[in-house]
């Protein structure tokens, strides 16, 4: 394996180390995210020299991994039912950093990802998933009672959820995506879909 490679694999570890800390705790230490990634705070620094840079190459990472998956949720079908319970799928699947995400979204500090190139295709990809739900309550498919708003809060509540019970360990894990699509779908008025005949 060539020097470049083991640099990458080790910029990488540290990255998802970071993720998963942070998710947990935004103002961890860099040395909680060192230990993690099981290397010294000295190897840290030789990639990011502070915690902005590495908060920000967490965000970039967050943002190619989740609209990558959610983009590929969306075109794995042309139900648009199908389409809907594969992106739920897709940000359960993102765990950890969906959650993180939604966290930084939230802080004035991070307001800026907006901004960024990366985060205007997070907002495409989002603008796909509300035409997706105005479509559905138009074919009376999810209830015309909810706001597309209300329905995205309720989606966005059921990822952190099953992440939720991913890490408790009480829901078993084959289960939890279909009991979260079963959720979900019940609670913005879906009754039926052709996998639950």
């Amino acid at each position: 394996m060539s020097y470049i490679c083991i640099m990458e694999l080790t910029e990488q570890k540290i990255i998802d180390s970071a993720i998963i800390i942070f998710n947990d705790d935004l103002s961890a230490s860099l040395e909680t995210v060192a230990e993690k990634a099981g290397v010294t705070r000295r190897t840290l620094h030789r990639y990011f020299k502070d915690r902005p840079e590495l908060v920000e190459a967490c965000k970039g990472e967050m943002l190619t991994s989740c609209k990558a998956a959610m983009a590929a949720a969306y075109a794995s079908s042309g139900d648009p039912l199908e389409q809907l319970e594969a992106m739920l799928y897709a940000g359960i699947d993102c765990g950890y950093k969906y959650a993180f995400l939604k966290k930084l979204y939230q802080r004035p500090e991070y307001g800026q990802i907006y901004e960024s190139k990366e985060g205007l295709g997070y907002d495409d990809i989002k603008a796909k998933w509300r035409a997706l739900v105005d479509l559905l309550q138009g074919q009376g498919v999810i209830s015309k009672e909810l706001t597309i708003a209300w329905v995205f809060v309720l989606f966005d509540g059921m990822i952190n959820i099953t992440i939720d019970a991913l890490r408790s360990g009480d829901v078993a894990r084959n289960d939890i995506k279909r009991f979260a699509w079963y959720s979900f779908s019940r609670s913005i008025g879906i009754t039926s879909h052709p996998v639950d005949n």
